[in-house]
């Protein structure tokens, strides 16, 4: 019998979802394990940034990773194979990495810059498809590029020459906004607009997450979500909705993780089937638009006015009643057959990559 291949699941990390990606990882873990793989899970810490080696039972029990968490441990390159090392012992090669790392330092680009140059095949989009995703305001300029009809919008990055409440509104054609930070997920440091009261107290707020945020027309209607599998030829799940309490102005963070009943997800939208066919092909172009590679949700508004893009998710939650997961088994794939197919997608990438002369000889001139 074969030994099974070692897989590294990434979570934690120094961003505001870190608790976050603990819930993810716990999920994904538990679906990886009845898989040909040992899973060793790396937790980074939440202050310093340092790896500890984590036990799945430690896993299941921890809220933050900090430095009294797991064993340290690292990523060496030995004899063309990637080793993970503790003081006292060595793992054998590692054949693929899972980061579960949403929001920066794991969702951006830097983990899969570090992954890369370890050359190791790794789960989700690479470096430019990660930092396209993640910076809101690129990835809008794209998708509107693209002919994608996006959330309108104004960035602002920094805290001065900030426009005022009415010349926002001039601006956006609007009396009600949402702010969040630019780069940032799980609704940390979102909140709704919708007077001149409380308007530099919010704009504010979300300058304690980034340093550039997104001031963006709030858009009454349906929320709806879209899953994305694949590399070359993506595919789209069903179109999911989100049905917010109407006690929540928008789908914040205490909406979506800390009150049982904040929201309730659908996983088969109540809208037609043309406008799901139209969403579907919009997840799979706007995926394609940003580089991207493994998985995405991809979030939109259904209004009055259209359909409007807000925003796609590389990382997206993982837990085991996010709505990406559900809506693939709501299609047909089972979680665990989700997870194989990801790591599927990761070694196609690599594979791809692996092709390809990065370092030719040099040409010669006379």
């Amino acid at each position: 019998m074969l030994p099974k291949k070692n897989i590294i699941l990434f979570c934690g990390g120094r961003s505001a979802e870190h608790e976050i990606s603990l819930r993810s990882a716990r999920y994904i873990a538990s679906l990886l394990s009845p898989l040909d793989y040992t899973v060793l899970v790396v937790g980074i810490d939440r202050e310093y940034g340092g790896m500890h080696l984590l036990s799945l039972s430690q896993l299941s029990e921890l809220t933050c990773c900090n430095a009294h968490s797991g064993t340290e441990c690292y990523l060496v390159r030995k004899k063309n194979k990637v080793i993970l090392r503790t003081e006292e012992s060595e793992y054998g090669e590692i054949s693929v990495v899972f980061p579960v790392l949403h929001g920066p330092g794991g969702e951006d680009g830097s983990m899969q810059g570090w992954l890369d140059m370890l050359g190791i095949p790794y789960v989700g989009p690479s470096v430019l498809g990660s930092a396209l995703a993640m910076d809101k305001e690129v990835s809008k300029r794209l998708l509107q590029a693209h002919g994608i009809p996006v959330v309108p919008f104004m960035s602002l990055k920094n805290a001065e020459g900030i426009p005022s409440y009415d010349e926002a509104s001039i601006l956006l054609k609007n009396k009600a906004f949402v702010v969040k930070p630019c780069s940032l997920g799980s609704s940390v440091g979102i909140s709704k607009i919708t007077g001149p009261q409380d308007y530099m107290e919010k704009i504010f707020n979300a300058f304690r997450y980034d340093t550039e945020i997104i001031v963006e027309s709030y858009i009454a209607g349906k929320e709806l979500e879209c899953a994305v599998l694949g590399h070359k030829y993506p595919r789209a799940s069903g179109v999911g909705e989100i049905c917010i309490q109407e006690s929540y102005a928008i789908y914040s963070y205490e909406a979506k993780y800390l009150d049982p009943q904040g929201a309730k997800v659908l996983v088969h939208a109540d809208i037609s089937e043309d406008d799901v066919q139209k969403i579907r092909d919009l997840s799979c172009r706007a995926f394609q638009a940003l580089k991207c590679s493994g998985m995405a949700r991809v979030d939109f508004f259904l209004s009055p006015f259209g359909i409007f893009l807000n925003e796609i998710n590389t990382i997206p939650g993982f837990t085991s009643i996010s709505l990406y997961p559900k809506l693939w088994e709501a299609a047909g794939i089972a979680p665990k057959d989700l997870v194989a197919h990801l790591i599927a997608c990761a070694y196609e990438r690599f594979n791809e990559r692996s092709k390809l002369e990065l370092f030719p000889e040099a040409i010669h001139t006379p």
